[in-house]
């Protein structure tokens, strides 16, 4: 789902919901399906471009003009909004169907070679964004389910398209990508239907 009008109303100091993170999230997020989170992180910027339409208004509130604005983000922020988001009251019917949540560094092709990305990118997370990791941690410990595979802790993966060349063209390389997809299958199962068999069972004990 999209953050970046979750990210635009954070800026704004407006107030923000799980529903906020982009078009369709409230029907998608409030299914019965059983839930996987991951929350992406860049792994170089601290700050978050956002482009909005900053819409000109005549006196009769006539859009006359619109222009192609940016602002910039404290990615701390959104981290810290979006975690403290998963404790609201109003948010318990979602979080009862998440059973893990994880990290997703983005942009790991700079962090080095790929056996020493995911160690940097645990550390990235530990020294910029502590706070809504112990937060996220301690939630998780709570919740006495959610990322009970790992003992509570959050699993940090790094994902980087492939390697770069002159002119932003790339060589894709799914070994990162095929992590993340994995790790998808081993927390998600398809659930059969029960057949009349089933439910006749259940009913006779």
């Amino acid at each position: 789902m999209s953050g970046e009008e979750f990210a635009l109303r954070i800026s704004e100091n407006k107030n923000v919901s799980l529903a906020d993170m982009g078009t369709g999230a409230t029907n998608l997020l409030k299914n019965n399906n059983r839930k996987a989170f991951f929350i992406i992180v860049d792994s170089i910027k601290d700050n978050i471009k956002v482009e909005y339409v900053d819409y000109v208004y005549d006196n009769d509130g006539n859009v006359i003009d619109q222009r192609i604005r940016k602002r910039y983000i404290s990615q701390l922020d959104i981290l810290n909004k979006f975690v403290g988001l998963f404790s609201l009251p109003e948010n318990q019917e979602i979080m009862k169907n998440v059973d893990s949540i994880h990290f997703i560094v983005t942009k790991s092709d700079l962090l080095g070679d790929v056996t020493v990305r995911e160690t940097k990118a645990k550390e990235l997370l530990l020294e910029r964004y502590q706070g809504p990791v112990t937060a996220l941690k301690n939630l998780c410990r709570r919740t006495k389910r959610i990322n009970y595979a790992t003992n509570y802790n959050p699993h940090v993966f790094t994902f980087s398209l492939g390697k770069f060349y002159l002119g932003d063209i790339f060589k894709f390389d799914s070994g990162e990508t095929l992590k993340i997809v994995n790790a998808i299958r081993s927390v998600t199962a398809g659930r059969a239907e029960k057949s009349w068999i089933d439910k006749l069972k259940e009913v006779l004990g």
